[in-house]
């Protein structure tokens, strides 16, 4: 009897193996053929974005400054770094005019301080060494390069030493250390009567020590004179190299002229008096526009910002994106829309199973994405085809993609 019992009981649980694992298959099989066969209409949910209606261009920075000459057998001592502000009569540097005698000292010395060990001397350490590297790499078109020295020289001491001291026959240092002590004494007293001139800075604004490309060419006074040729960093190949010289650069008044070239874009742009500049490098800055300069099928726009000017004085060609409008949006795919007597919109998935018809306002389109407005507070916006403010989609609503087999009020799954 007990036999019969386990014999009973190893069939059940074998009938009931079998029965799970037919309704586990049974239930897969029917999801497998139920996607495959599914024909409800799908759906999309709409993206909150922001749109940009903007117009990308190449600009000139032309910048309102001073240039302080120091190139003639001076030696400097500047009270700033690259990229510093200065102070209306704050100091800018200190420098020394030399006669032959100190000029054959200097040098004399800075041998001298060599023999004994004593560092490079007076005239080892030039600032304009480093400029000298820039300008070789903006020739050249190496930005990358000239970048990295550029960090290099706002990296360095607060009190710069550069020197423009001609160069003289090579001395012949003879004596032991004694006598060339004895004689460094005697060349640093020639040099101590020497008269120091300090010069103070003409304005307010940043302090640069960096060759400009169009700085001596255009100014706030003449920016209109640009024209698209100036554009081409090929025109400007032979400029002649900066002179070591020292820039005072207003911070809060600039002028980018911006080259538009398409005809569509010149249109968008003849009536607008404020908009936005910017790039990667420096953002969104206010601007106000002062002139629309029309060349051909071309143009350039000359604005002026007053923010920033900082942290882009020396990018004096770059390209910028001149923002007209930027708006709340939502993005939906462009199969999605509805156009006909109702006019512009979509259908809505309401209450789950539903078909409402929402009208849209469209912005724009790109590529396989239309943009379209939010509305206002109330998500409501106005029909032009029935003059009358109705509620557009939300961003929770479920969008019909390919509705043309839609109707409303239509029950789907």
């Amino acid at each position: 009897m007990s036999y019969q019992k386990r014999h009973l009981s190893r069939k059940f649980r074998k009938a009931l193996y079998y029965i799970v694992l037919m309704s586990i298959l049974a239930f897969v099989a029917y999801s497998v053929i139920r996607i495959f066969n599914d024909t409800s209409p799908k759906t999309a949910i709409p993206e909150r974005t922001t749109f940009y209606d903007q117009v990308e261009a190449r600009g000139i920075l032309i910048l309102d400054q001073d240039f302080i000459d120091v190139s003639d057998n001076e030696d400097v001592q500047v009270f700033h770094k690259e990229g510093e502000r200065v102070s209306v009569s704050g100091k800018l540097f200190q420098l020394v005019r030399y006669n032959e005698e100190q000029l054959s000292a200097i040098s004399e010395l800075d041998k001298i301080n060599q023999a004994l060990g004593q560092g490079d001397g007076l005239t080892s350490v030039n600032y304009f060494t480093d400029v000298d590297l820039v300008k070789e790499a903006l020739g050249k078109g190496d930005f990358i390069a000239a970048k990295l020295i550029l960090d290099e020289i706002k990296t360095s001491n607060t009190e710069l030493q550069f020197k423009n001291v001609r160069k003289e026959e090579v001395i012949v240092l003879d004596g032991d250390e004694e006598t060339l002590k004895i004689r460094k004494e005697e060349l640093e007293n020639l040099l101590a009567g020497s008269e120091g001139e300090l010069v103070r800075s003409p304005r307010s604004g940043i302090v640069s020590y960096l060759p400009t490309r169009y700085g001596k060419k255009f100014d706030l006074t003449n920016y209109q004179d640009i024209n698209l040729e100036d554009f081409d960093y090929k025109t400007d190949e032979s400029q002649e190299p900066a002179r070591e010289e020292i820039r005072v650069i207003d911070n809060f008044k600039s002028v980018i002229a911006l080259e538009i070239k398409d005809s569509k874009d010149i249109a968008k742009l003849e009536e607008r008096t404020s908009l936005l500049v910017g790039n990667d490098k420096i953002g969104e800055i206010k601007a106000r526009a002062l002139e629309l300069k029309k060349e051909s099928d071309k143009a350039i726009l000359f604005v002026e910002v007053s923010d920033e000017i900082h942290n882009f004085y020396l990018d004096e060609l770059a390209d910028y994106k001149i923002i007209l409008n930027k708006r709340g949006a939502y993005t939906l795919p462009v199969e999605s829309l509805i156009e006909d007597e109702r006019g512009t919109g979509v259908y809505i998935k309401h209450k789950a199973s539903i078909v409402k018809y929402r009208p849209v306002e469209l912005i724009s389109k790109k590529g396989d994405y239309i943009y379209v407005s939010v509305g206002d507070n109330n998500s409501t916006i106005e029909n032009k085809t029935t003059g009358k403010r109705e509620y557009t989609i939300g961003i929770f609503d479920e969008v019909f993609i390919h509705p043309e087999a839609l109707k409303e009020d239509m029950v789907v799954r």
